[in-house]
């Protein structure tokens, strides 16, 4: 271990390493062995999850269990061990845990690392969870329980703050586009269920209990569509070349797979290789099918990757993968047809910053600069509505590629290796036939135009009228008229700075406090639409910080969230009518320093938007603008609201 080494020519006092299960069973535990035999102050993390996710998720050889590794550390002289995990007594009453040995809840272990870092010699903290993405697949399988929680955002509510992301780091949070701005949903297929996301300081999540999402009914297809004639390897050359590209968690290596299957049935050889990397879930997945001619030997494909711009079609899910580093050089511009899902799906980017955005029309030049032809279809709407589920995206774009012309495959093969698959049949055959439909007829998805400068006051004016007032709405309206007459006055035809103006100050006026989140958890539309998307919900739960009965995190120092059940949707119906009583002394909840802070928001984004108009020139307009769309950056509760307020005042005073 190189820190052994260090450790005694440094300031630092103490290092953390980290290793998996299946690091700790082949080698790991050499490692330990000698740090103990040097006394140096460190910490080993050992991430028990049963599964290899490096390389595909497999069983560890010589898996050791947390008891297991517990009691052969202990017994090698490691006299500090915390188990740490979502079921904390799971392992409590094995009689082979040390008798020392600690167990603390998984929300703890930034404090367990405190005060592990603190200690002398070598301590062994036991991280004991399952690998999420191979529970979430075998709950999908039913080899294992299902989850009996479902967390769900209501947009409203929801600030687009990003605290969830960063209490989760998980990709099924995504960003939802509103008539009220961007905001946040929970993609439930690609959810693991460990509702760490609810952890974030926010209370627009609710957790249903019990509930599943809808799944709309089996699609029915016309199964008379006309056979396309099919490619088959070029002269010259042993195989068809089929590059499949997407990210983990969408299906790629096992559509890889059924390819090669249905290849298999009709008697031609093939070669694959799959590139999983660090992919189990979010990262790039890559499968490169050779595809040979009917009743050819196996050995006339020399080797199973694709040759640099050899690739006959590119099939992906995810534009960001197909035009990267990895497939490009794949890609022939006198000979590749690629079939691409034309909508953007998030990447970990958008984790790490809330206002990513994605130059979609650059990615899509870049990958037909490289091929042939390029063939988009918007799947993710079509998929979502007719499948209920986005793991069919893949199927669904094998058959808008089949359709086209572009497998060497028959129909009948590829749903026989569906059938062999196991895994959903019906309706990974019916993802098929609907991809074939699309081909022939494309799906028309409803872009919304853009909303008017109009119908945008409009709707904000109307939401404020609901949430205080008609006076509080019309001070707002009056306002913006005000600023809109101006910029017209000094550029004639152009909106943006009325626009910003709209969206801020209603955001800044319609600030959500008690009264305001009491009011959007009670809308009948938000209720309706979980009846709508859910089904089998036995009981909803809320997941608040109030003030006066959230207790503090010891490390952190802010409120923790607390969860309430069904009783409190009835509280807020009541608490919701509290609006009358806002800024009034009988305010009880007014008098915090994020109440005063939000309620002198408006007046002082109304001064620079004043000043700011008396010296309005064409010069001006766009740092004007700049500085009005710049306090989109005041958003979240609490301690995060007041963070981003001084971050985006630092940018303010910059303007």
């Amino acid at each position: 271990q190189p820190w052994i080494g260090m450790a005694p020519f440094v300031t630092e006092k103490h290092m953390f390493v980290n290793i998996g299960d299946g690091t700790y069973a082949h080698s790991g535990l050499l490692s330990i062995r000698q740090a103990l035999a040097s006394g140096t102050n460190m910490t080993y993390k050992i991430l028990v999850n049963s599964a290899v996710a490096m390389t595909g998720g497999q069983v560890p050889e010589g898996e050791m269990t947390v008891p297991m590794i517990a009691a052969q550390v202990h017994a090698e002289g490691a006299q500090k061990i915390v188990v740490v995990s979502d079921d904390p007594d799971r392992h409590a009453e094995d009689p082979r845990m040390p008798a020392l040995t600690e167990y603390r809840h998984r929300s703890e272990l930034d404090q367990v690392q405190r005060e592990l870092r603190e200690g002398q010699g070598v301590s062994i903290l036991i991280f004991d969870q399952q690998c999420a993405t191979e529970r979430r697949r075998k709950r999908k399988r039913g080899t294992q329980a299902a989850a009996i929680k479902r967390a769900v955002i209501n947009p409203r509510v929801c600030e687009d703050c990003g605290d969830c992301s960063a209490a989760s780091n998980c990709l099924a949070v995504e960003p939802l586009e509103t008539e009220f701005g961007r905001k946040r949903a929970i993609d439930q297929s690609a959810c693991n269920q460990d509702l760490s996301c609810v952890q974030g300081f926010c209370p627009s999540f609710v957790t249903l209990v019990g509930a599943e999402p809808v799944k709309p009914a089996l699609p029915t297809v016309d199964g008379n569509l006309p056979e396309p004639p099919r490619p088959d390897a070029r002269e010259g050359e042993p195989a068809w070349n089929i590059l499949l590209a997407g990210v983990g968690g969408q299906g790629v290596t096992a559509l890889g797979a059924i390819l090669a299957m249905a290849a298999h049935i009709e008697g031609r050889p093939v070669r694959s290789v799959d590139m999983l990397g660090l992919a189990q879930k979010g990262g790039g997945v890559f499968a490169q099918l050779r595809i040979g001619r009917v009743n050819a030997a196996p050995e006339t494909i020399d080797a199973p990757r694709i040759g640099m711009g050899r690739a006959d079609l590119l099939l992906s899910a995810d534009m960001v993968v197909a035009q990267g580093r990895t497939a490009r050089p794949l890609l022939g511009a006198s000979r590749t047809v690629a079939v691409l899902n034309a909508d953007l799906q998030p990447t970990a980017q958008f984790v790490l910053d809330t206002s990513t955005r994605y130059d979609r029309e650059g990615m899509l030049a870049s990958v037909r600069k490289a091929c042939r032809e390029v063939i988009t279809m918007p799947g993710i709407q079509v998929v979502e509505e007719a499948m209920g589920d986005l793991i069919y995206l893949n199927v669904w774009l094998l058959g808008v590629a089949y359709q086209r012309g572009l497998l060497p495959l028959s129909s009948e093969a590829i749903n026989r290796a569906l059938e062999l698959n196991g895994a959903q049949i019906e309706r990974n055959k019916a993802a098929f036939a609907l991809g074939r439909a699309a081909a022939l007829a494309p799906p028309s998805v409803i872009v919304p135009e853009a909303e008017t400068l109009d119908v945008l006051l409009a709707r904000r004016t109307a939401d404020l009228t609901a949430y205080q007032n008609a006076a509080y709405a019309d001070e707002y309206a009056g306002f913006v008229a005000s600023v809109r007459r101006a910029e017209q006055t000094i550029m004639p035809g152009q909106e943006r700075l009325s626009r910003a103006v709209a969206t801020q100050l209603h955001r800044l006026m319609a600030y959500k406090d008690e009264y305001e989140v009491a009011r959007l958890h009670s809308l009948p539309a938000w209720r309706a639409e979980l009846a709508q998307h859910f089904t089998g919900t036995q009981r909803v739960e809320l997941n608040l910080a109030p003030p006066m009965l959230a207790k503090l995190d010891p490390v952190t120092g802010q409120p923790r969230k607390l969860t309430f059940g069904p009783w409190m949707l009835g509280a807020l119906r009541l608490l919701r009518h509290g609006k009358a009583l806002r800024g009034t002394a009988l305010d009880v909840f007014g008098n915090t320093e994020e109440r005063r802070t939000e309620r002198a928001l408006p007046g002082e984004f109304r001064a620079g938007i004043q000043a700011a108009l008396a010296s309005l020139t064409p010069e001006s307009h766009a740092r004007a603008c700049a500085w009005a769309e710049a306090w989109a950056g005041v958003k979240g509760y609490g301690h995060i609201k007041l963070r981003n307020l001084e971050a985006t005042r630092a940018k303010l005073a910059a303007l």
